[in-house]
């Protein structure tokens, strides 16, 4: 796949791996439950084995094949980093006034979809124009049900905190 256009992602980086060793690993149980498949089935993906993630990751339904995303979950932690809860809203409709957040985000899930493979991400909160200031730290997955077509994308993000990244307590995957 083509490298990411860099005039549309002047705030997004994309890296070889997670940043941060809790990220690791979600991606680690994520690579047992595909099972060689392109990603797990949501059923696959068990609460309880991931508790000490919840807090951070979000779910986002793929709709019409990548023409729009709706979060499905956001844990507490993401929704106090960027102080609102969008569960059950498209991107569509939270960026509307913002179209260039809107292509930015839209984008980045789209590769998501094209790609089914993880993605590793960090950067600038770009989407909340007035939280310029936060960095973010990311490791998207996808999930599908038929074995073929990525239908969900699971997600873990950090987003910075008093200066730093929740989630930093875990340690750095390598150097960044």
């Amino acid at each position: 796949m083509a490298e990411p256009d860099r005039a549309l992602f002047t705030d997004v980086e994309f890296i070889d791996r997670p940043d941060l060793r809790l990220m690791a690993e979600l991606v680690e149980y994520w690579d047992r439950k595909r099972a060689g498949r392109i990603g797990p089935r949501r059923a696959d993906i068990d609460p309880t084995e991931i508790a000490a993630h919840l807090a951070h990751i979000f779910m986002a339904d793929v709709i019409e094949g990548g023409a729009d995303f709706r979060y499905r979950l956001i844990g507490t932690r993401i929704v106090e980093g960027l102080g609102r809860d969008n569960t059950g809203k498209r991107l569509s409709e939270l960026y509307r006034d913002q179209p260039r957040a809107l292509a930015q985000l839209k984008a980045v899930f789209r590769m998501q979809v094209e790609r089914k493979a993880p993605l590793f991400t960090r950067g600038r909160v770009f989407w909340l124009p007035e939280a310029t200031y936060r960095r973010f730290t990311g490791a998207s997955m996808p999930l599908s049900d038929d074995g073929a077509t990525v239908n969900i994308i699971l997600a873990e993000m950090f987003v910075e905190h008093g200066g730093r990244l929740d989630g930093d307590g875990g340690g750095r995957t390598g150097e960044g």
